[in-house]
């Protein structure tokens, strides 16, 4: 929470692997550099498939899928618009 209250605004993005926005790679990453310019203390909440209770190999699946996608997204924000922290 305290690392949270350090940027504004905060984005919270919803990650998907089933029932997808198509291009959600693209134009997550696009919205962030937008963003980005305007906002230069931006952060991002990446939100997705979370663990329950009992573990599962679907949920862990589920959950590296998520990763890979949120992965994909930083990796399309270049280097210029400085520190954006993943919280």
């Amino acid at each position: 929470m305290e690392r949270a209250k350090k940027h504004f605004p905060l984005l919270c993005i919803q990650i998907r692997s089933i029932r997808t926005w198509v291009s959600q790679v693209e134009g997550n990453a696009n919205i962030i550099k937008k963003l980005a310019e305007e906002f230069p203390n931006l952060g991002i909440i990446f939100d997705g498939w979370s663990r329950m209770e009992v573990a599962d190999s679907h949920s862990e699946l589920m959950i590296t899928k998520d990763r890979d996608i949120m992965n994909q997204i930083i990796a399309l924000i270049p280097p210029k618009y400085g520190l954006i922290e993943i919280i």
